[in-house]
């Protein structure tokens, strides 16, 4: 990032559709301002803290892979719901089958409730949580990328159905969140670099200088099993500082907190239209792109600031490889007809999320009725340079 450096105003403050927001780097552990508490979000780096959180628990909802990997759930038989982490399990019915759990094990509002896992895992419990005895409380621990970097703030949480992705949603605050950044060691790489896609998403929200200090630490952060972890856990920091000033100011996603959506319209369609084959992080990361290419072709981005940004999504995308993944299989009007299923449209419309440049966003409103050419032009576009990137010999 050289041709459009922040000045000093700009380093702490960003705009989102004429609303100016602040943000600056806190330290876990901060607190997150949210209705009818607030709660607490922490760093663990000793495996010990993270055993005793689970030994003191009277139920745990866990993704069923970090339980085989240390044994939680021999050790606790019966008071273990085992959560396949896949969006087609994201539905009713499993937090339907947490609910049944809950209720023959007789948990009640002063028992302990303790969700470890991914997204998939907070989406499952918070919605769980909230409907059983309209509001259990729980602990939530993520055991991902993405939700240490991002999802475990906000509360917001959705199920999908057979026809659109996360458009069964409420909001369901954790009591506290306990971060254990060891963990990331284990993940694979294309999980990992989902999860920094979303980092970038926010710093791209923030201000150009948020989008350096991404650039500056992911040589020491885009490889989990050599991970620093110093920079990781500054990465957090970063990257959750940032959703905090947002959830903050706006924690019902009344107005500014939809610029948490960056990429979002693009990203869930391609998601659903390959199957989830693309995690959620890299459909996010083509959908930021695209959105890009978009605001560049209609006159919101000016072009030098679109190869800058776009030379650091390549470097966010490097060494990934999806064989699966055909170009000419995401067809751009099939994309735009996924956004009628979107949950921010209102029948009529949908508001795209771009930004002219880093730290300064705007919402401009998509009619299903206005010419598609110029957005299926980018989208293509976008798809094609990406496919480019993913697919390098």
């Amino acid at each position: 990032m050289t041709t459009i450096a922040p000045t000093a105003f700009e380093a702490n403050t960003f705009t989102i559709n004429g609303s100016v927001l602040s943000w600056s780097q806190l330290e876990p552990p901060f607190s997150v301002s949210s209705f009818p508490h607030p709660y607490s979000v922490s760093i663990i780096e000793a495996i010990a803290d993270y055993q005793q959180i689970i030994a003191t628990a009277d139920f745990v909802i866990i993704d069923q892979n970090i339980a085989h990997i240390y044994g939680i759930g021999e050790r606790r038989a019966g008071t273990t719901f085992l959560v396949i982490p896949s969006e087609e399990n994201k539905t009713l019915d499993t937090v339907s089958a947490i609910i049944d759990q809950m209720i023959d094990l007789e948990i009640s509002k002063g028992s302990k409730v303790v969700a470890i896992g991914g997204g998939i895992v907070q989406d499952l419990s918070a919605c769980a949580c909230a409907l059983f005895r309209r509001g259990q409380p729980f602990t939530y621990m993520p055991t991902t990328t993405l939700g240490q970097l991002d999802s475990c703030v906000g509360a917001k949480c959705a199920v999908n159905t057979a026809k659109a992705k996360n458009i069964l949603g409420l909001f369901s605050a954790p009591s506290e969140v306990f971060i254990p950044i060891f963990l990331i060691k284990t993940m694979p790489l294309l999980d990992h670099r989902a999860g920094l896609a979303e980092m970038l998403r926010l710093c791209l929200t923030a201000s150009i200088s948020a989008v350096q200090i991404y650039s500056n630490l992911l040589p020491s952060i885009a490889q989990p099993s050599t991970l620093d972890l110093s920079a990781y856990a500054e990465a957090v920091s970063v990257s959750l500082s940032i959703k905090k000033s947002v959830v903050d100011f706006d924690e019902y996603e009344r107005d500014v907190r939809r610029s948490m959506n960056y990429g979002h319209t693009f990203g869930h369609a391609i998601e659903k239209l390959s199957n989830y084959q693309v995690p959620h992080g890299l459909g996010v990361l083509l959908g930021m792109h695209i959105a890009n290419v978009y605001s560049t072709a209609i006159g919101v981005m000016a072009p030098s600031c679109l190869a800058e940004l776009t030379i650091i999504f390549q470097k966010t995308a490097l060494e990934i490889r999806l064989p699966f993944f055909q170009a000419s299989d995401l067809v751009p009007e099939k994309i735009i007809s996924q956004f009628r299923y979107d949950k921010k449209g209102d029948g009529a419309s949908v508001p795209l999320i771009l930004i002219e440049r880093p730290g300064m966003m705007i919402f401009r409103q998509y009619l299903f009725s206005q010419s598609h050419e110029v957005l299926s032009q980018s989208i293509r576009l976008g798809i094609d340079e990406f496919s480019a990137w993913i697919n390098q010999p």
